[in-house]
């Protein structure tokens, strides 16, 4: 049987292949962590494990603060800083300055499609 970093490695491969952003339920991220169950403890160890395999998560709050986490619930993974639509996921989900001025280039040149993209991800309209 995999380790679990075996597993979170595979996991995060699979996400590069699918362009970097994708999405995936509660369930198969329990299980590459070889977990049983979903609770606060496991996911926090997904939690984690997906950071230190530089996998960025969201909706956040699914993973973060979720009562009741349930296997079938889904959240996108993608790879932190590797493409421009990691750079505007993370530019939306943490405003800064620096994401601002991001987003704002994305805004004024043939980046339309991305930012479209990560709008429809995150359930932001505009």
């Amino acid at each position: 049987m995999a380790s679990k970093a075996t597993k979170m490695a595979a996991l995060g491969e699979w996400v590069d292949e699918q362009g970097g952003v994708e999405a995936v339920d509660l369930g198969k991220l329990r299980d590459a962590v070889d977990s049983e169950k979903l609770g606060k403890l496991v996911m926090q160890r997904i939690q984690r494990e997906l950071s230190s395999h530089g996998l960025g998560y969201f909706p956040r709050d699914l993973i973060d603060a979720n009562p009741t986490p349930r296997q079938d619930q889904v959240v996108r993974l993608y790879r932190k800083g590797s493409s421009a639509a990691a750079r505007a996921i993370e530019a939306v989900l943490d405003p800064s300055e620096p994401g601002d001025r991001y987003l704002s280039e994305l805004g004024s040149n043939d980046a339309q499609d991305i930012l479209a993209r990560v709008r429809e991800l995150v359930a932001i309209d505009g």
